[in-house]
């Protein structure tokens, strides 16, 4: 072999290592974990089936943004203003569905009548253990901050969510699980509505899943629109 091959050779098998270090770098990174996690709630302990991303991949690769914002008033279950930076904004929780409330004029079959009442009951009474009624919203703003009518789309919280500190598949059920959101699913109050990709909306679906097969809230009777 000559001293040209032997070089040649040599950048060969370096650049394969280094080909196949990259290719298991990424692997690793994106590897899926699925396993059964049991949460603690207020009501109960719910076990869900998760298959979940790395969570540092999951929750922290799209760009998160939390806002601390002042509840002013409650619209129905899934829509209510807050002030933030001095501006009124509309909130819509990711990821859920909540009956409307009707109009008199509306027609609907009982027990849709009184669905809606019911699910912005539900969300009111949630928020009033807002301390100073401040709540904080995480949000993605690489993937959507608002939808078409120009509501954020947010996970709300009453307290702060340190989204910097999950590590593990395990507290990242439990951060999706302490939201409004996953209380008005796991309460059968709304129906699980998928919003593009946003990180927790399967933990979403689990409870919604749940609530159904426990006749909760709004099922049997199912989703209205």
């Amino acid at each position: 072999m000559t001293k040209f091959q032997n070089r040649h050779y040599k950048h060969l098998i370096v650049t394969v290592v280094v080909c196949a270090l990259l290719v298991i770098a990424f692997a690793s990174r994106t590897l899926f974990v699925s396993q059964t996690q049991t949460v603690s709630t207020t009501n109960s302990s719910v076990s869900i089936q998760t298959t979940l991303l790395d969570p540092s991949v999951a929750i922290l690769a799209p760009t998160t943004k939390i806002y601390t914002v002042k509840v002013t008033s409650i619209v129905d279950g899934d829509t209510f203003h807050v002030l933030l930076n001095g501006k009124d904004e509309k909130v819509r929780p990711i990821g859920i569905n909540c009956p409307e409330i009707l109009h008199p004029d509306d027609p609907a079959p009982a027990p849709y009548d009184t669905q809606g009442q019911e699910a912005t009951n539900f969300t009111t009474n949630w928020l009033s253990h807002a301390q100073d009624r401040t709540v904080y919203l995480l949000t993605y703003p690489s993937i959507a901050e608002k939808d078409k009518y120009g509501r954020i789309l947010a996970y709300v919280y009453l307290t702060e969510p340190k989204v910097s500190e999950v590590s593990t598949a395990e507290e990242q059920v439990k951060l999706f699980s302490t939201s409004l959101n996953a209380a008005l699913v796991r309460d059968g109050q709304a129906c699980y509505l998928k919003v593009q990709d946003f990180p927790g909306l399967d933990i979403l679906k689990n409870y919604a899943d749940q609530a159904q097969a426990n006749n909760k809230g709004l099922w049997p009777s199912g989703c209205f629109d």
